[in-house]
């Protein structure tokens, strides 16, 4: 059985991603100076997250959103060369 919803109800996933995205418009977003080809990514920091998104594709890029601690095992990674391009 479907539930059925009154046209004001509000949808609380909808609106928690209409949240996010505004977050996430108000940040400052940064690339690297290294990044001369274009194709970098983007970080920008909240209180407490760390965002990551595809630079060339900007507002309309997943975010990868880190952590305080994943944020320090991602750049561990990144720093032992543990990605690898295939």
């Amino acid at each position: 059985m479907t539930r059925r919803r009154d046209a004001g109800s509000r949808d609380p996933e909808l609106e928690m991603e209409k949240a996010m995205d505004m977050r996430h418009d108000q940040v400052t977003w940064s690339k690297s100076t290294r990044c001369a080809s274009g194709g970098c990514i983007e970080v920008a920091t909240t209180g407490r997250d760390h965002l990551v998104r595809d630079s060339k594709l900007l507002s309309g890029s997943p975010i990868l959103t880190f952590g305080a601690e994943s944020w320090r095992d991602f750049l561990a990674a990144v720093a032992a060369d543990e990605f690898v391009e295939s």
